[in-house]
């Protein structure tokens, strides 16, 4: 619909730009994301004040424990750490002697995000208790903001911001997803660098490598939206992503690592390299693979289960 239009019309040429043309809009999205993290947890914790919720009644109402849904957060929990695989194309832009610094960034950013999710879900787990959405930010709809109510222009336009925040979320992710996906398969795929266009190539080597990379890129870009016009459940695209996120995160290490090491040895070279620790062996790598195996196994199963139960009912 006009909605899928208009998230086309802002993500695909950010797909196609390069890291270094979208800095300032990565560091916008980047601010409000932040921004928006912090009023969401400030509100609830102030809704709890003013309301005076005694902490026995919060633990009465929250369950501790619901393992019928243990999939989808483990699979979630992966896909929304995922990271290994954009480090290249992240750090390609940096200066040399920035470089450096990139092992603590990246340590600060993954310990920071997990702090945030189990922050997050702590405080609207206690505050909204069994209403919780699939997505929280739906529970600010009517918000009651403290000193402000429900009904006044500030309350409205704060509530209409926390309710909007998954999109402007993906609006700053989805394209550096498509660029490390587009990038990848330009790489594996260099047929369009030889492209003819009639008797003559492509004029110009960096003209043909920019087409051939922004193709990639629509490629890998256009199949989301596409399908977003078909599902529309939040659960579900949470449950198909996180199945992909654990493909990403574990089968295709464990899988690399085991043809790399084959390979070497099958080439008369050492498999251990200066880079090679205690947990870089085939045995770790078969340990990773199977458990990978079982996570996709519990997520399919309780995808058909939800399935099957909304079927019935």
């Amino acid at each position: 619909g006009v909605v899928e239009l208009a998230f086309a019309a802002v993500v695909l040429p950010l797909s196609c730009a390069e890291l270094t043309e979208q800095i300032g809009v990565q560091t916008a999205m980047a601010a409000l994301n932040l921004l928006l993290l912090f009023l969401m947890m400030a509100s609830t914790v102030a809704a709890m004040a003013a309301e005076r919720t005694p902490a026995a009644q919060i633990g009465a109402e929250v369950a501790g424990v619901d393992l019928s849904s243990a999939g989808l957060v483990f699979s979630t929990a992966v896909f929304s750490q995922l990271f290994q695989h954009s480090v290249p194309g992240l750090m390609r832009p940096l200066p040399a002697h920035e470089r450096r610094k990139a092992p603590l960034v990246f340590r600060t950013a993954i310990w920071s995000t997990a702090a945030f999710y189990v922050a997050l879900g702590l405080t609207v787990s206690c505050y909204f208790g069994e209403s919780l959405h699939a997505s929280c930010t739906l529970n600010w709809a009517g918000f009651p903001w403290p000193g402000l109510g429900r009904d006044s222009p500030v309350a409205r336009a704060l509530s209409s911001a926390v309710i909007l925040f998954p999109a402007v979320n993906t609006l700053g992710v989805f394209p550096l997803i498509a660029i490390t996906l587009g990038n990848n398969l330009a790489c594996y795929l260099p047929c369009l660098k030889r492209l003819p266009v009639g008797d003559r190539p492509l004029v110009g080597r960096e003209a043909r490598r920019r087409l051939h990379t922004m193709t990639w890129r629509l490629v890998a870009a256009l199949p989301p939206i596409g399908l977003s016009l078909v599902i529309s459940d939040l659960s579900m695209t949470m449950q198909l992503a996180g199945l992909f996120g654990i493909y990403v995160a574990y089968v295709t290490p464990a899988l690399l690592q085991l043809r790399s090491r084959a390979r070497a040895r099958a080439d008369g070279l050492d498999a251990d390299v200066r880079f090679s620790w205690a947990f870089s062996g085939d045995r770790t790598a078969w340990g990773v693979l199977g458990f990978a195996l079982v996570a996709m196994a519990v997520i399919v199963a309780q995808i058909v289960g939800k399935a099957r139960v909304e079927g019935d009912g």
